[in-house]
């Protein structure tokens, strides 16, 4: 079936609408729609940049066209889409959420178009799981108070498209903090005074940009799984895409969602290069193969090249030209490494080093 590229932009905005339509709040948490996922508490979002709906809780994300495959047991994308534009075209066919989803596993929600006005409706909003939007946007206002992560390499402009925002008064005061949304119930602070306490998660475990793994254009392009949110903006910053884990910790995270998800895409591992991270790059390794996910690890030549650094921001910020060059020779196949002017010159250091 031909849809031109604009219809598909047209049926994938209406995602928003088809969510209101079945009487869903798209400015809070709501029940996730997975029929894997009994979610007692409201742990599913609406994100509109990527114009999708994620649940924080099992990992799960639709656009517009896996929600309707969802909800009419509709496997082929094209089937999909000529569902999509039915109810597009036709909207009072469009069932309100309890119908559609909720009724067949064994609950019910109140519904925003079913008469309930805002002092009547059941908050079933969640304590645990506090969505962080609005501080998130007021970090962004900050963002020009501090130059920390430019002089990490990473570029104001991927900062802005990933919403990255400053507070000066983190922990009450006394860390002045990079705040880096791994979703919107979800950050990371990076303490930008000193090296040793830095980190703070705040929220929901999540996978730094594991959403755009979602995006129909994205389907087929290789990822970079790293561990630091930094270390991914780092990769970004060449061009290609990256997932950080926030922390080794969320590896089963990363698991449960790619065993979901099953996406066709393939991933490159760049973990750490302490022991942690060279054991978790075994484990991860070993695991995605398992569950027939496409994943290689840097091969024993090009780990001697990377060895050298800590992880892929400290790469970047000692060798930026070198660094793009190994990003985008691993993006394009080892045969191509081979005969690589960044080859030559680092095999030439390591001689010189007796590395090899």
């Amino acid at each position: 079936m031909e849809v031109s590229k604009d219809e598909k932009e047209k049926l994938r905005n209406f995602l928003e609408e088809y969510l209101k339509l079945k009487g869903i709040n798209t400015k809070r948490l709501f029940r996730c729609f997975s029929r894997n996922h009994e979610d007692k508490n409201p742990s599913m979002s609406y994100f509109s940049p990527a114009k999708i709906c994620k649940c924080f809780g099992c990992g799960k994300t639709y656009n517009i066209f896996q929600l309707v495959g969802e909800e009419y047991n509709i496997t082929n994308y094209s089937e999909q889409i000529i569902k999509v534009r039915e109810l597009f075209n036709n909207r009072s066919l469009i069932k309100d959420a309890n119908e559609s989803f909720y009724s067949k596993k064994n609950m019910l929600i109140a519904l925003d178009n079913k008469g309930e006005n805002e002092s009547t409706r059941k908050d079933y909003s969640s304590e645990k799981i506090k969505n962080y939007a609005n501080y998130i946007k007021e970090c962004e206002k900050n963002l020009k108070y501090t130059n920390y992560l430019e002089k990490r390499g990473i570029p104001i402009s991927v900062q802005k498209k990933y919403h990255i925002g400053f507070d000066p008064k983190f922990k009450n005061g006394e860390w002045q903090a990079i705040i880096i949304p791994t979703d919107y119930c979800s950050f990371t602070a990076r303490n930008t005074n000193t090296s040793e306490d830095r980190l703070r998660k705040v929220g929901k475990a999540a996978i730094f940009n594991y959403w755009e793994l979602n995006i129909e254009e994205n389907k087929d392009k290789p990822f970079f799984i790293v561990e630091g949110e930094i270390d991914a903006l780092s990769i970004i910053t060449t061009g290609q895409k990256a997932i950080a884990l926030g922390s080794i910790s969320n590896s089963n995270l990363l698991l449960d969602n790619l065993k979901t998800d099953c996406p066709s895409n393939k991933f490159f591992l760049m973990l750490d290069n302490d022991s942690s991270g060279k054991k978790a790059t075994e484990n991860l390794y070993t695991k995605l193969k398992e569950i027939n996910i496409n994943v290689e690890k840097l091969s024993s030549s090009l780990e001697r090249i990377y060895s050298k650094f800590k992880d892929p921001n400290e790469f970047l910020m000692k060798e930026p030209e070198n660094f793009k060059k190994f990003i985008t020779e691993i993006y394009n196949g080892e045969e191509k490494v081979k005969k690589s002017p960044i080859r030559k010159k680092i095999k030439s250091r390591e001689d010189k080093l007796n590395y090899l």
